[in-house]
């Protein structure tokens, strides 16, 4: 199918949140629609919901053109599913397929368009024990009803696809699409090129700079990072963590008072010679060049986009194993090292084996580096769902 073709393919993407508000999943959003619109010849605009005051005044994120629903008031949030239906209605010219990133009320109100108006509904799962099939269905029939009349579903790994077996949903719509990487950007630097980074960036030229990456918030494990950290630095100072991440208003209150508690033992005596708080940055990928190892005690995910992120820029990993997750990504030992249990002396132990075997740290980088080539760049993954796109359009045509 050539690109004049596909140039008169519309899709509308839903997300449950768009920068300036944090969300993996929107992030990933933006890095598949860049790819399609700048090779694959796809229109794509945004319909996502306002989660701050900030966010309402952003018109566009990355180029897109965004529709944000705010919900100022308890009086608008009863009426933010009526105002997304009035939404799809009002630009239903501008597009041929609705793909929604997540399930969750949107899902149901885009499926419920969809079926009305005769476009095609992606359902792109994101959070395996929330929005997977089996989750749905043990949490609501109502809502597993809804799930059932989407068009297609994305499995962004393979224990989402099984999910949707076991719940009786048909082969025939699930399409296996992991999460994908911008290998342009996430690429690792020469030596030379990662000092000098480190001076510009403020970082210590003589440490081994562990990283990690995402909102702060009870689920990520920061608090384990920092215990780990805390075993470490008793025995030596060559070690140092870099915590980046946003402090977001829009949390519950209980897991506000935990970020900022951890952002404060950040800055306790004990540790603040061996880590920094980054906070939010627009510029991940040139931390994570002249970074040396990838840490993350997460405690649930979806598809861990961060991680992807991260071996594409060389980095080794070393996460706490997320079952069903993790085991799909990486191979304990060969591109990357998988904790079973979320022991931080054991983690230690092995975050430890990393920083003293340079040439195991090597192994391990080069390994990380080809599984991101060979699975997860952004530009394989967008001609998958080019593929699909067209096979919808014609499928309605």
């Amino acid at each position: 199918m050539g690109d004049s073709m596909l140039s008169r393919i519309g899709v509308c993407m839903v997300t449950y949140a768009l920068p300036p508000d944090h969300s993996g999943a929107a992030k990933q959003a933006i890095t598949l629609a860049s790819e399609l619109i700048s090779n694959h010849g796809v229109d794509i605009f945004f319909i996502t919901q306002g989660n701050t005051q900030k966010s309402q005044f952003e018109k566009y994120v990355s180029g897109f053109r965004v529709i944000r629903i705010y919900k100022e008031s308890l009086f608008w949030k009863i009426l933010a599913p009526v105002r997304f239906f009035i939404t799809f209605f009002i630009e239903r010219n501008n597009y041929s397929v609705i793909h929604v990133h997540g399930v969750g009320y949107l899902g149901k109100i885009a499926v419920l368009f969809g079926k009305l108006f005769n476009k095609p509904v992606i359902l792109k799962m994101t959070m395996f024990t929330e929005d997977d099939a089996m989750s749905i269905k043990r949490s609501s029939w109502f809502d597993f009803w809804f799930f059932t009349k989407a068009t297609r579903y994305i499995a962004i790994t393979r224990s989402f696809l099984e999910s949707c077996l076991q719940a009786g949903v048909p082969e025939r719509k699930i399409v296996l699409i992991p999460n994908g990487v911008d290998t342009g950007r996430f690429k690792p630097i020469s030596t030379t090129e990662k000092k000098k980074q480190r001076e510009k960036l403020g970082l210590p030229c003589d440490k081994t700079i562990l990283v990690y990456a995402g909102i702060i918030r009870p689920e990520k494990g920061i608090d384990f990072l920092l215990d780990a950290l805390q075993l470490i630095v008793r025995e030596r100072s060559d070690v140092y963590l870099l915590v980046l991440g946003p402090l977001e208003s829009w949390l519950p209150e209980e897991e506000r008072q935990y970020a900022e508690a951890v952002v404060r033992r950040m800055a306790a005596p004990e540790l603040k010679d061996f880590v920094r708080y980054g906070g939010k940055v627009d510029n991940v990928h040139e931390f994570f060049q002249v970074a040396d190892i990838f840490v993350s005690a997460s405690k649930r995910e979806g598809f861990p986009n961060v991680l992807l992120e991260a071996m594409s820029a060389g980095l080794p990993p070393v996460v706490v194993n997320i079952p069903g997750i993790h085991e799909r990504i990486l191979q304990n030992g060969v591109n990357g090292i998988v904790v079973s249990k979320p022991d931080v002396s054991n983690f230690v132990l092995k975050v430890l084996m990393v920083v003293d075997d340079v040439h195991f740290r090597q192994i391990l980088s080069s390994s990380a580096l080809a599984t991101i080539g060979q699975h997860y760049s952004i530009s394989a993954i967008a001609d998958r769902y080019q593929e699909l796109y067209t096979e919808l359009c014609d499928s309605v045509i």
